[in-house]
């Protein structure tokens, strides 16, 4: 049986001053573009992707868009249950350009359920970026491995 979730941000964010941000999936009414053998999302947790029972392996990805020229630099992580981890993907980017693009992924992880994952930003720029609300570009994804 496949298990795993495909989300996608469909509205802007702005990451306001400096530090980890969480990325929202809104609106939840058309974040979710698949979600099989879970839930893995819950519209009440608008960031997260949670691992249901029965899973123990997971490997997670996300794309993050940015709008807007700026300068410094930005970056991508995913965290599990609110921290870092073994096999955590990140990625910096520097001097931004209009429509810069992070992708990431993880190592297969050994998981429990109830664990989840976020996707996070953060930026040292003085004009602050916008994550683009188009499904295309800043989706978060996790699959369960056998």
């Amino acid at each position: 049986m496949k298990r795993g979730a495909l989300i996608q941000s469909m509205e802007e964010q702005e990451f306001l001053g400096h530090g980890w941000r969480e990325v929202k999936w809104l609106p939840l009414a058309s974040a979710v573009v698949y979600d099989l053998g879970g839930p893995w999302f819950r519209p009440d947790q608008p960031t997260r992707l949670t691992v249901p029972p029965g899973v123990d392996w997971v490997q997670v990805a996300a794309n993050i868009a940015l709008k807007d020229p700026w300068d410094g630099h930005a970056v991508l992580r995913i965290a599990k249950n609110g921290g870092v981890f073994s096999g955590q993907p990140g990625q910096t980017i520097g001097h931004g350009i209009y429509w810069s693009r992070i992708n990431i992924a993880s190592a297969p992880l050994p998981v429990k359920p109830g664990d989840y994952f976020t996707v996070e930003a953060n930026h040292n720029r003085r004009n602050l970026p916008q994550v683009l609300g188009l499904a295309h570009e800043s989706w978060f994804s996790v699959w369960a491995l056998p």
